[in-house]
């Protein structure tokens, strides 16, 4: 990447709330962990939420999780599930094709087998293919409507809000549909042939906004655990389903919903210490597979490592990989499950490896002529897509649209904001008023969109994104910010800053891993990697002669060059910003720092 490909970056410190960071230091808390949480959280936060003690945040507790009662239309559900329960036809679990979808198929599959005693032969889960799109689709309603013996209810979980047209249709020939799902309601609202419908983002529900779509499904069977017991069908002590929660957590992580959320905070960690008993098949597997992994899995580790391998069995083979990895019932199972997702995500990064050369020199190509949205067009798994347009994105500075041609007529996009300002589904609606011929489907948010589009109007479409896109940022060149934690001392670049640091976990969306900044002389470095693409650097303060080893991975060409040029005795000073990393190595744990930013000052 030449210099005038790279992006205009600007690392902005996050404001402090003095108030929270005053109120951490009085609860007991390290200046820095009061720092951290106080750069995480604001006084509105706390305004707003039920709990005024930021405990609830930092030590997160399944006992102050909201009542599921604020769920609306849960009693409606629950008593549907249960009236299936002790009927004798199928129920069918319908769920989406990613972490979450496949999380919900195994919730959903347990509680009706091992907790309320429905035989397996009744429960038929049917997990989307990728291929076939999101939701409940014609070809999956004319499968579930195809199914041989009679069928008491379909339960839906994270899809179905926006499917009235096919809940219409298996209604029609007497299939009732229980939709469970955490999505936006369309703006013709939820799907009225359905028999209830359970989602928080239904007018007038009371419960966190927030939660994914195995969340909202395992309070609907707890509730229906409830009835059971309630009605006689189970014992009052029937075991609750607090055991399926790792299985939450790891949903909950993978769907990037919001760590701020204090039920999905309690929700994690609690999932995360089952997790790290390693008594499920599972995790014991993954301990296996994994021996350089940390001590105790943490949610970063959950969502590189674990949520990609399993997303990546829909993305180029087949969905039901990830679901017997998930349902293993003994460590054999589970290696040999976890193998094949292994496999399928090498894959997967070949793949991705093939489509990402294609789309930089595209994205080269039209820099100048589309300076505020990139637009590419490959030839490759519409599966990558959306990790097309992230990585492009981000290594330019700018909002992406990455689009794979479905056929001769029709290209599919996934599209990345990239920038803060910018608002990719309004842009969308925008086109779509100005051009209605311009999208087949369209959907998504501020930060992260879908569509398909007729292969004619490629042209049409890159060109309005970037009209839209100026628009929106008042004709200025976008910026990328990346937001700093601020600088730390010498005294704390040090192991034991990582019990001030973990203090905060679980981070992820909304709470994010801390990551700081400063200025460092660089003793030496030296390129490393299969194709000496990265860099390891030894770093020193200027207040301290202590050295501190650095990685920064894939830097852009501008920067290898920079390193490249300088004499061999030269020891620039740069301008970093950085995540602290633990590198466990031979029994030894040494501080390391990881780059994800430098500049040579």
């Amino acid at each position: 990447m030449t210099s005038s490909h790279a992006p205009t970056i600007c690392i902005q410190h996050r404001s402090c709330d003095p108030t929270i960071y005053q109120q951490a230091i009085d609860e007991g808390l390290s200046s820095l962990t009061a720092r951290l949480l106080a750069q995480r959280l604001d006084s509105t936060d706390l305004a707003q939420s039920s709990s005024k003690q930021l405990h609830f945040w930092v030590q997160p507790q399944l006992k102050h999780l909201q009542h599921p009662r604020d769920l609306k239309n849960i009693d409606q559900a629950a008593e549907l599930i249960a009236r299936a329960v002790q009927s004798d036809g199928l129920i069918v679990l319908a769920t989406d094709y990613d972490t979450d979808g496949v999380t919900s198929a195994w919730v959903g599959y347990q509680s009706l087998t091992q907790y309320f005693g429905v035989k397996p032969e009744r429960v038929v889960c049917i997990i989307s293919e990728r291929a076939d799109g999101y939701g409940l689709t014609q070809e999956l309603c004319e499968r579930i409507s195809a199914l041989k013996q009679p069928i008491d209810l379909v339960i839906s979980a994270d899809q179905g809000s926006s499917d009235e047209a096919q809940i219409a249709y298996l209604a029609a020939r007497g299939i009732a549909v229980c939709v469970t799902d955490h999505h936006q309601i369309p703006v013709a609202g939820p799907p009225v042939s359905a028999a209830s419908i359970v989602n928080p983002q239904l007018e007038g529900c009371e419960y966190d906004k927030h939660i994914c779509g195995c969340f909202v499904l395992f309070l609907v069977m707890s509730k229906v655990r409830q009835t059971l017991i309630d009605q006689g069908v189970l014992n009052s002590d029937a075991a609750n389903l607090r055991a399926l929660l790792h299985q939450v957590a790891l949903g909950t992580i993978a769907d990037s919903v919001s760590l701020k959320s204090l039920n999905n905070r309690a929700v994690v960690k609690a999932g995360l210490l089952q997790m790290n008993q390693f008594n499920h098949p599972i995790w014991q597997a993954v301990q296996q597979a994994h021996p350089q992994k940390p001590s105790q899995l943490t949610a970063e580790f959950i969502a590189f490592q674990i949520a990609s391998r399993i997303n990546a069995a829909s993305r180029v083979n087949d969905v039901q990989n990830a679901f017997r990895f998930i349902n293993a019932q003994n460590l054999a199972e589970a290696l040999d499950a976890y193998t094949q997702l292994d496999r399928d995500n090498a894959l997967r990064q070949q793949q991705q490896q093939q489509m990402m050369a294609e789309a930089i020199q595209q994205a080269q190509d039209q820099l100048i002529e589309n300076p505020f949205c990139i637009v590419i067009a490959l030839a490759g798994n519409p599966g990558i897509q959306g990790i097309i347009a992230a990585r492009i994105g981000e290594r330019y500075g700018l909002p992406c649209i990455a689009l794979t041609q479905l056929s001769e007529d029709e290209y599919a996009g996934s599209g990345r904001a990239i920038v803060e300002d910018v608002n990719l589904i309004s842009a969308f609606n925008s086109m779509a008023e100005q051009h209605p011929c311009l999208f087949n489907t369209k959907g998504g948010h501020k930060a992260a969109v879908g569509c398909q589009i007729p292969a004619s109007h490629l042209e049409l479409f890159r060109r309005e994104i970037n009209l839209q896109i100026a628009k929106q940022l008042g004709n200025e060149r976008p910026k990328l910010t990346l937001y700093s934690d601020g600088e730390l001392t010498s005294e704390q670049l040090h192991l034991t800053t990582f019990d001030d640091i973990d203090a905060l976990e679980p981070y992820g969306r909304d709470w994010p891993s801390p990551r700081f900044d400063g200025v460092f002389e660089v003793v030496s470095w030296r390129c490393v990697g299969k194709a000496s693409q990265h860099l390891s650097l030894k770093l020193r303060l200027d207040d301290n002669t202590n050295q501190i080893n650095a990685i920064f991975f894939n830097p852009s060409e501008q920067i290898l060059t920079q390193f490249l040029t300088l004499k061999e005795t030269e020891q620039p000073k740069i301008h970093c910003l950085y995540q602290l990393q633990r590198n466990e190595f031979m029994g030894r744990t040494q501080l390391q720092l990881r780059l994800d930013f430098l500049r040579l000052i």
